[in-house]
């Protein structure tokens, strides 16, 4: 904190503050007694003359302010930081001009509640963003494999396009989950785009492998074995794929199906005799 000098009391928008070297981008309030800007990094600068006096609940509008910019420093905007930094500013210059908390608390809460929706929109377009590109681009993969079935056929084999085939339509269903649980989602865009964008393509890629694994399951007899299907038993396959994309729990039911089959043809663990050996 500086005490308003003259010279700071005459200070205009594009002028150089002498006793902080920082230059007034937006000048949020000035008075006789005490002044509130933005300087040229949207940082909050104030100061006020020794005759105008705080209480210790000014400590408290301090803690806000820093609250609110802490929370806000995920956002690269600068016209969007501007108009935030602006209202968390204001909150300042209520204070210093009615010696009030609460009228402080005001605009704090507005600066809070912006805050808030940037933050989910943000990590949202972030989270979303990348599951869609890698839905896209399988969907895309899924075309080029298709309509080059006769030449991959021969490499493959039958068995092996179809369950490529699930597989990448598995993102399809993994995309259908993101959606349908995206009000479930706790995203936070402070913590940075890169666990959103790894978060978002993880996603895809557990709903790609669960819908391999479903396909491999079904064309090996495992799942569904036995039961006839009068339609065509790719469209079995590929609607089993995106049921497995989707579902959180059909793949890890079929893990643990074919585990305790795994199992019970193995028999129980065979059990020696105390005191006699295998020679």
């Amino acid at each position: 904190m500086q005490n308003v000098s003259a010279n700071m009391k005459e200070l205009s928008e594009g002028d150089v503050d002498p006793s902080l070297g920082k230059t007034v981008k937006f000048l949020v309030l000035q008075t006789e007694q005490f002044i509130v800007y933005l300087d040229s990094n949207l940082d909050i600068q104030w100061s006020h003359s020794d005759e105008l006096k705080t209480d210790q609940d000014f400590g408290l509008v301090l803690n806000r302010v820093a609250y609110l910019e802490a929370k806000a420093r995920f956002i690269n905007e600068r016209e969007v930081l501007q108009s935030i930094k602006r209202l968390i500013a204001e909150g300042i210059a209520r204070y210093l001009e009615y010696s009030s908390v609460k009228m402080a608390d005001q605009i704090h809460d507005l600066a809070d509640a912006q805050i808030g929706e940037l933050n989910v929109k943000t990590s949202w377009s972030w989270y979303f963003d990348a599951a869609y590109g890698l839905t896209l681009a399988c969907l895309a993969l899924w075309g080029v494999v298709w309509l080059s079935r006769d030449f991959i056929t021969p490499y493959l084999g039958r068995t092996g396009l179809e369950v490529v085939l699930g597989g990448l339509i598995g993102s399809v269903g993994a995309m259908i989950s993101v959606i349908s649980r995206g009000n479930k989602l706790s995203l936070d865009a402070n913590a940075g785009k890169t666990i959103h964008v790894t978060e978002g393509i993880a996603r895809i890629v557990v709903g790609i492998a669960g819908a391999l694994l479903v396909a491999l399951a079904y064309k090996g007899g495992i799942l569904l074995a036995g039961v006839k299907f009068f339609g065509s038993n790719l469209a079995v396959l590929l609607s089993l794929s995106i049921v497995a994309g989707a579902s959180e729990r059909l793949v890890p039911s079929l893990i643990a199906k074919v585990e305790s089959s795994v199992t019970a043809m193995q028999g129980p663990p065979s059990k020696k005799r105390k005191g006699f050996s295998d020679d």
